[in-house]
């Protein structure tokens, strides 16, 4: 098998130029390809690469859709935090704070804690953490550095896409042998054909199915460089309520979301991925959606639970009746 630092460094070849944009059009102000010299940790409000994911089952699919005007109950309960990859120091969120948003989140698509007269018919389970790169240093087998790259592509690209990658780095691997096998041959003189082998090789690297598939689209090369690096992550899965005692339990949707970690903390970047999340929890989803957001976003105001103010009496003039 083609060694990890090898499949790594073809995924993190022909990165994306995010400065690209068209000459006759002036580029968008949160577009994802605006291209910002100073690192984000420098940064005062530094844009977020965010990616979300909703992918529903057999089950999830035939229930009738969930809308503010048509809501659905739900209970919840944490799974916990989790750093998979290597372990990197920095602060995260309580369930408490997480949980806050998220529900906000699941609000402004219909989906409400319940409550007296409205028991759940949903329970929504959610775990979030940073799923890190190995350090190369570390003793890690070839399958830990493809296995950790394929999570964090099933964490931005959802599961077909990580199946995809996952195929065309085995072609990869595949291809590598061949080419390893011509690098040994012998010319028939007896000397080794090193010339036309390195030539082939470098045919074969310009047709490599990992890069071929990373340059596939643009949107292909933004969750392929998501799987590339660090990233914190929040995933929420929806079961029916009923089936959770039960032996079987019955998954119906699941949320992924991650955002890359390159120079922002969790505290700072959780919130805002999670809160641009909202229109696709329960939302079924052929393929990730890619987002940008600021840190803080722009007039950012914090808004608590409506209440209705009864206006007071009108004053009566001093002196009159």
């Amino acid at each position: 098998m083609k060694s990890a630092p090898l499949v790594f460094a073809a995924l993190l070849s022909l990165s994306v130029v995010r400065a690209q944009t068209s000459p006759s059009a002036e580029p968008e102000p949160e577009s994802r390809f605006n291209f910002e010299l100073l690192p984000r940790a420098f940064q005062r409000n530094p844009n977020l690469d965010l990616t979300v994911i909703t992918e529903m089952t057999d089950h999830g699919k035939k229930l009738p859709p969930v809308s503010p005007q048509a809501p659905a109950y739900y209970a919840i309960q944490s799974a916990g935090y989790h750093v998979i990859g290597d372990q990197v120091g920095g602060t995260s969120l309580a369930a408490p704070e997480i949980e806050a948003v998220l529900q906000r989140a699941l609000a402004a698509r219909g989906y409400l804690p319940a409550a007296t007269g409205h028991p759940p018919t949903l329970l929504v389970v959610y775990f979030w953490g940073a799923h890190n790169l190995y350090d190369q240093n570390e003793a890690i087998s070839d399958e830990q550095w493809t296995n950790n790259i394929l999570e964090r592509a099933a964490l931005a690209g959802g599961e077909k896409f990580a199946a995809e990658l996952n195929q065309a780095i085995s072609r990869s691997d595949a291809a590598a042998m061949t080419v390893s096998t011509k690098l040994g041959g012998t010319a028939e003189d007896g000397s080794q054909s090193l010339g036309a082998a390195a030539a082939v090789a470098q045919m074969n690297a310009a047709f490599d199915p990992v890069r071929l598939f990373k340059q596939k689209s643009p949107k292909n090369e933004f969750l392929i460089d998501q799987a590339s690096s660090d990233c914190y992550y929040v995933v929420a899965s929806a079961y029916e309520y009923a089936s959770v005692a039960t032996h079987v339990k019955q998954l119906l949707w699941r949320t992924r979301m991650t955002v890359n970690a390159t120079g922002v903390s969790q505290p700072q970047s959780l919130p805002v991925l999670i809160a641009a999340a909202a229109p696709y929890f329960g939302k079924d989803m052929a393929e990730s959606e890619i987002l940008t957001r600021r840190a803080v976003p722009k007039g950012k105001v914090e808004v608590g639970t409506p209440t209705v103010v009864e206006a007071a009496p009108a004053a009566t003039p001093t002196g009159k009746p």
